[in-house]
């Protein structure tokens, strides 16, 4: 149905932070409230751990997830950009 990777951060340089590296629901069982299940678990695996911060990411025009994460009050914070070494390598 579900399915989430995350990984925990214990580096004074970035304080202690969590990061929520996917989160995937099934299509056919969306809209029933298993994403914020795994969320809330999340939530709990991670105050167990001694993490205020979470972060996450998603990919670029990934509208449902953009819709998702906004309703529990994230907004977008740092652009990944992508390019082939090929296709640098043209332009230089």
């Amino acid at each position: 149905m579900g399915i989430s990777m995350l990984e925990h951060h214990d580096d004074p340089k970035i304080k202690i932070a969590g990061n929520i590296h996917y989160l995937w629901v099934e299509p056919e069982h969306r809209k029933n409230n298993i994403g914020k299940t795994i969320v809330a678990r999340i939530i709990q695996f991670f105050k167990e751990n001694g993490v205020n911060d979470l972060f996450l990411d998603y990919n670029f025009g990934n509208i449902e997830a953009e819709k998702f994460w906004g309703r529990l009050g994230y907004t977008p914070g740092i652009i990944v950009a992508r390019n082939s070494i090929k296709n640098i390598e043209k332009k230089l």
